[in-house]
Parts: structure tokens; sequence; C-alpha cells
């Protein structure tokens, strides 16, 4: 499939829309004008949590990577 010009530029506007949209609805950010918003009257400590989920999981791989870079740095010592 040979994608040129244009229809390239389009095809990477929709994915960055699409990551967007699911990224927002991960956050409870609102995106679109459907009215009101009708739950079922979950506390608000549960929802955070299930809707922070995806920010909380990246955060705990950052922190990993970070404390896994630290510890390889810290090994090698300052002559490398």
């Amino acid at each position: 499939m040979n994608v040129r010009g244009g229809a390239a530029v389009l095809k990477f506007y929709y994915r960055l829309v699409h990551w967007r949209r699911r990224i927002a609805r991960a956050a409870g950010w609102r995106t679109g004008g459907r009215g009101p918003r009708r739950g079922r009257g979950r506390s608000f400590g549960r929802e955070f949590v299930h809707r922070a989920r995806p920010l909380l999981v990246f955060g705990v791989l950052v922190a990993i990577a970070v404390a896994l870079s630290a510890m390889f740095a810290w090994a090698q010592g300052p002559w490398v």
C-alpha cells in the first residue's frame, strides 16, 4: 500500500485523534457533547482509581526504569 502526500498526513491525524480520545476517556475528560453524564453513583475514590489506572501503571513503569538505570549507573562507577 503506497500512501503519499496528504493521505499520509490524514492517516497520522486520525491516529492522533484516536489516541487523544482514548487518553481523554481514560482520564475522565469530556471529549464531546453527548448530554449530561448519568453514572451508577460510584464513589469518587473508586472512580478516580478506575480512570487513573493507565496513568498510574505508566508512572510505575517509568519509576522502575529510572531505578534500574540508577542502579546500573552506580554499579559501573564514575570511571566509565
